[in-house]
């Protein structure tokens, strides 16, 4: 199996670069590589070479070493060229939100949200994200209590693999009881364990998906967060864009967030 390329867009803006540690521990317990990409309005010689002197400047501050920059002519629209980018490579998009700066702020008003419903996974970085770590241990794979999240095992899989961790399972009920049942959680679990990946599942009721996603997160050792991009509203963790679940648990966890594509 091939292993991952973990792609930061970069704004040359520095809240930006909050992604770059976090993709650089995601590229090292996976043994795959992190590579910058960086959004230009001209494809002149003279400012590509600034761009690229510009990006090592922001990676060394940062203490992150990088496997490669791409510059890549995008115009106007930063969300087709990113998301061409990341689809033509196959890589993974790791993101900060919440911050400023050009990329930042266009992230935290939809690009994100738009980003997702892309054919591939895209890791997104909070205000609070560790920056010092060794990386995510563990995989905390979150599912629908009704549709399932169809798309979460599988990616909670393949990255359980790169990292050579296990999956844990979570489905919330909101509420005080878990009226929902179990049967999502279990077939999810079972279907990573069938994959020769080990798996466990929870049920667990807490007064929101957000804070039951949080607080098992807590409970668990630098997990990567695995949620679902979209599901059919009004029953589904998100009915199409960025939820405001994943917009929470994002805001307020210390773990990077990977969305899976519908």
């Amino acid at each position: 199996m091939a292993l991952p390329t973990i792609l930061v867009p970069l704004d040359l803006g520095r809240e930006a670069d909050r992604a770059l540690p976090v993709g650089r521990a995601l590229a090292d317990r996976t043994g795959g590589r992190l590579e910058v990409v960086v959004i230009t309005d001209t494809a002149e010689a003279a400012a590509a070479a600034s761009d690229q002197r510009e990006v090592r400047a922001h990676a060394r501050r940062a203490g992150v070493g990088v496997d490669a920059i791409r510059l890549r002519t995008g115009g106007e629209d930063v969300v087709a060229a990113l998301a061409d980018e990341a689809v033509g490579t196959g890589a993974t998009l790791c993101i900060a939100t919440h911050a400023w700066g050009h990329l930042a702020d266009l992230v935290a008003h939809g690009i994100a949200g738009r980003l997702v419903l892309r054919d591939g996974p895209m890791v997104l970085v909070g205000p609070h994200a560790r920056r010092d770590g060794e990386g995510p241990r563990e995989v905390l794979a979150c599912v629908d209590g009704r549709s399932g999240s169809p798309a979460v095992p599988s990616v909670a899989r393949t990255w359980a693999e790169w990292l050579g961790t296990k999956v844990r399972v979570l489905q919330v009920e909101e509420g005080h009881d878990c009226a929902g049942g179990a049967r999502p959680a279990a077939v999810a679990a079972g279907a990573i364990h069938a994959e020769g990946v080990p798996a466990g599942w929870d049920v667990v009721a807490a007064r929101s998906a957000e804070a039951g996603i949080l607080a098992a997160a807590a409970e668990m050792d630098d997990p990567l967060i695995v949620v679902g991009s979209r599901s059919a509203p009004p029953e589904g963790l998100v009915p199409g864009t960025l939820h405001h679940v994943i917009r929470a648990v994002v805001a307020a966890s210390a773990d990077p967030v990977l969305v899976a594509p519908a």
